[in-house]
């Protein structure tokens, strides 16, 4: 017999870390997350200072975004889940001397 789980149960009180957080995608899958899941852990995203912004900046730009209205009127507190990273795909090692820099 095959053990069925609900993705909710899949990632009942888990960490995730995501690259890409700050595109179309990213941000969909960070809000339906989010949404789907209110027992998450919390969401690294990985960012990197971008066209003059600050990290803080883009974060705050990422959260403002229409997508999260719904999320923001239904779970409030559970922007507070997300946690942005300093870093950066195309540097080896993502921009960190090591994971543990990373602080997860």
């Amino acid at each position: 017999m095959v053990s069925t789980q609900t993705i909710q149960e899949c990632f009942r009180g888990k960490n995730l870390f995501l690259t890409g957080g700050s595109g179309f995608i990213g941000k969909a899958c960070i809000e339906k997350f989010l949404r789907s899941c209110p027992d998450l852990g919390k969401i690294y995203i990985l960012l990197r200072p971008k066209k003059g912004k600050s990290l803080e900046e883009r974060f705050e730009q990422i959260t403002s975004s229409p997508l999260f209205e719904k999320l923001k009127q239904i779970h409030p507190e559970s922007l507070k889940k997300i946690i942005p990273i300093k870093g950066d795909v195309l540097t080896l090692g993502l921009g960190k001397s090591t994971f543990q820099d990373l602080n997860l």
